[in-house]
């Protein structure tokens, strides 16, 4: 069973994807949460998460970093 975790990080304006198939090519997960990735600041903004928090205020055109997590103790499986 092929399983996939993506936390949103706030704090550090990222998403960060844990795969339990590390052959498949990350740049296709990229492509899939790229819309994810520029919509999420826009939300946040309109409903005032920058205003409340210490965290800078992106511009509405930032993109956030998509980045894949390699854990030694997340179980990996193969093609198949």
């Amino acid at each position: 069973m092929h399983w996939v975790l993506c936390k949103v990080c706030l704090t550090e304006e990222k998403i960060v994807v844990y795969d339990s198939m590390k052959s498949l090519d990350f740049n296709q997960w990229k492509q899939i949460l790229q819309p994810l990735a520029c919509f999420i600041p826009i939300i946040l903004r309109s409903i005032g998460f920058y205003e409340q928090s210490e965290a800078s205020t992106p511009p509405v055109e930032k993109i956030w970093d998509v980045e894949r997590v390699n854990i030694a103790n997340v179980p990996q499986q193969a093609d198949g």
